[in-house]
């Protein structure tokens, strides 16, 4: 057809439409009853539930509350006024702490109950040490020297009949720290002491032999107690492996049983307000840790545990100071109180990324 390779011109003229503003923001943070007076105290997860201690504002009550997925009310009891907190054992047995005691928290799908006590102080001693387990290997750490040396052990699940004991895993000392120390408190310190009649009244080859024992009953001043932060390698169970964070060699380290079986550098304690902390998702099996910018707000970051490295961050905006973060299910749950308004503390919860 004749004239159909010839040029076309074309006019467009602009025309502008007006769009309702869409914003994004990097959180959708819900609040739990957020129009009741409850006041969270404390919360744990117990299987696929939420426990919750809470206290009602008008009624001086306590109450130890289950809740499922979408905190619906599952089951409820009265507890003691001065219970103040809910201790996750390394077996994830939860236990309610109330004055000298400690209840051990059951639920046997109709009612909430607290059928065995211990006391406080023994219980602290012998369960809070005992960080995570896969229930074949129990993994525990003690601080000692003013909490420059932190040891940690191992136990296998024993059979009947054979022995129980615990095995040495790992040591982390601050050595620098504890010579620097030791330097400042001497024999000629303590041989001073006993000439102006304060104790160490015992042959010098036996003051020396117990120069260790003497340093670390010293009281501290408040200087020194800011100097010797404690040494803390945070452990968590992810799966069947022990995670532990090294804090000497920054190292993110992976367990086996007693075996490390990975160890990669840990970009996490690069980063500005990295607190000393790690958490494990149970149900996907994810790592996380935190830090904390000067005006109060966290920010978690998944991390690789083959390489170490950061996979993504959550910005928890607008909520400065949170209180007991926790992840299960890729959801962060943590307390917070808006000081904006008149609502008692509440739980929070938002996806991660």
């Amino acid at each position: 057809v004749s004239g159909m390779n010839k040029p076309v011109s074309v006019k467009l003229s602009p025309k502008s439409f007006n769009l309702r503003p869409v914003t994004i923001t990097s959180e959708q943070v819900t609040a739990w009853h957020a129009k009741d007076a409850w006041a969270f105290i404390d919360f744990a997860f117990y299987n696929d539930y939420v426990l919750a201690l809470i206290g009602i504002r008008g009624q001086f009550k306590t109450y130890l509350v289950l809740l499922d997925s979408a905190g619906g009310n599952v089951a409820t009891l009265q507890v003691p006024k001065q219970a103040d907190s809910i201790y996750t054992d390394c077996l994830g047995e939860n236990h309610l702490f109330s004055g000298d005691s400690v209840y051990q928290v059951w639920y046997d799908y109709e009612k909430l109950s607290l059928p065995y006590a211990s006391e406080r102080n023994s219980f602290a001693q012998t369960m809070m040490p005992c960080k995570c387990s896969d229930r074949l290997f129990y993994y525990f750490s003690y601080r000692r020297y003013h909490a420059q040396k932190l040891d940690l052990y191992y136990a296998i699940k024993p059979a009947p009949g054979s022995p129980n004991g615990l095995e040495p895993l790992l040591a982390i000392h601050d050595s620098a720290k504890i010579d620097a120390f030791n330097l400042n408190y001497d024999l000629a310190y303590f041989l001073e002491l006993r000439r102006r009649h304060v104790g160490y009244l015992e042959p010098v080859d036996s003051m020396i032999a117990h120069l260790d024992f003497y340093r670390e009953q010293l009281p501290l001043s408040v200087n020194e107690k800011q100097w010797l932060y404690p040494v803390h390698a945070p452990m968590v169970m992810c799966g069947s492996e022990m995670y532990l964070v090294h804090p000497l060699d920054s190292t993110l380290q992976c367990y086996t049983g007693a075996t490390c079986v990975n160890k990669v550098y840990f970009a996490g304690m690069r980063l500005e307000g990295w607190k000393s902390e790690l958490y494990a998702d149970a149900l996907t099996k994810s790592l996380y840790t935190r830090t904390i910018n000067k005006q109060g707000i966290s920010t978690f970051l998944r991390i690789d545990p083959q390489t170490g490295n950061v996979l993504s961050k959550t910005e928890v905006a607008k909520h400065p100071f949170i209180v007991n973060p926790q992840i299960r299910s890729g959801q962060l749950y943590f307390l917070w109180w808006d000081i904006s308004s008149e609502q008692p503390v509440k739980l929070w919860t938002m996806y991660l990324n």
